[in-house]
């Protein structure tokens, strides 16, 4: 490592660090500096996630704004483009239109139970309906929900879910259902 002699404008350069008793005549702004390393890390962040034409898409369906920001953090962290819906009704919308637009099918939608307008098990069964009539291509869809019950789960199953993750969401939980579809 190096150090500046006597101050950070001066061109020489030691390999021992200053004394005890030297001075710095420019002291370093020590804020500056971590705001510039934040702003480059998140600058460097924003564009190692930034989705191309060929990243799979996650349509993440939720009503609450948080648990979309927190999920779709997570999902995106492992490669993957996110289209975010805030009820059944906007997500069968997204889908349609995803199809409609010539993009890549989803590889799978993450799907709460409870939301307004129309929950997650009236939309499963619209979207499973357009998958059987080949309306759509096929895709899974995985409850993402805080109803952890036996028989809840058993619900979602019945309507055409293929799996259940329980919230608060555990990133390994997500993660073992990401690397099933991404194979």
């Amino acid at each position: 490592m190096l150090f500046p002699k006597e101050n950070l404008e001066n061109s020489s350069w030691s390999k021992e660090p200053p004394s005890a008793t030297s001075t710095v005549s420019n002291p370093i702004d020590l804020d500056k500096f971590e705001r510039r390393a934040m702003r480059k890390r998140s600058n460097f962040l924003q564009e190692k996630h930034k989705p191309s034409e060929n990243t799979p898409s996650i349509l993440l369906v939720d009503d609450n704004s948080f648990n979309l920001m927190v999920a779709k953090h997570i999902i995106e962290e492992r490669g993957f483009s996110v289209v975010t819906a805030m009820n059944g009704e906007e997500a069968i919308k997204k889908v349609k239109e995803h199809y409609t637009n010539g993009k890549t099918p989803f590889k799978l939608i993450f799907m709460d139970l409870q939301m307004p307008v129309m929950d997650g098990f009236e939309s499963t069964s619209i979207l499973i309906g357009m998958m059987e009539r080949n309306e759509i291509p096929q895709m899974p869809i995985i409850a993402l929900t805080a109803n952890n019950s036996e028989e809840d789960i058993v619900k979602c199953l019945k309507y055409g879910m293929i799996d259940h993750i329980a919230k608060p969401l555990k990133p390994e939980r997500l993660q073992s259902v990401l690397d099933l579809v991404n194979r």
